[in-house]
């Protein structure tokens, strides 16, 4: 099925997508200007994966997986999909605010957090794309 994403395929694109962006000067910037708190949960992989904006100088974000150390990030905005959403999504491919509406994706916390934060996460869709070619492009979903 296209788009069927496996836990260690999708943990290790959004770690290569998430590190990407930590490095870039002018996303990572963009990100961490937003005060960003993302709790992205991926209910048929059973993942959990939590975003902010990084503390540290030297970072513009921070992440971790649910067991991961430094797990303790707060969360103002909670989407909650299956990985096909996820992926469609992290593509460029999927509109969150419409997938919202479908009920495809569950989204909780405060709205005007949400008009800060969902578009400031589409800069996860270009390196997401690009790691996602390189490595896995059986889940290109285009």
């Amino acid at each position: 099925m296209p788009g069927k994403v496996e836990a260690d395929e999708f943990r290790e694109l959004i770690d290569h997508a998430l590190a990407e962006l930590d490095s870039d000067e002018r996303r990572g910037a963009l990100l961490r200007a937003t005060g960003l708190q993302v709790r992205l949960e991926v209910t048929d992989l059973d993942l959990v994966l939590r975003l902010s904006a990084s503390q540290e100088r030297a970072h513009h974000v921070s992440w971790a997986f649910a067991g991961d150390e430094a797990n303790d990030i707060a969360s103002g905005l909670t989407l909650s999909m299956n990985s096909a959403t996820a992926n469609e999504y992290l593509q460029g491919e999927a509109s969150l605010p419409v997938a919202i509406a479908r009920g495809q994706v569950r989204c909780s916390g405060d709205l005007k957090t949400a008009l800060i934060y969902l578009p400031a996460l589409r800069l996860l869709v270009d390196p997401y794309r690009s790691w996602m070619t390189r490595l896995y492009p059986h889940l290109a979903v285009a």
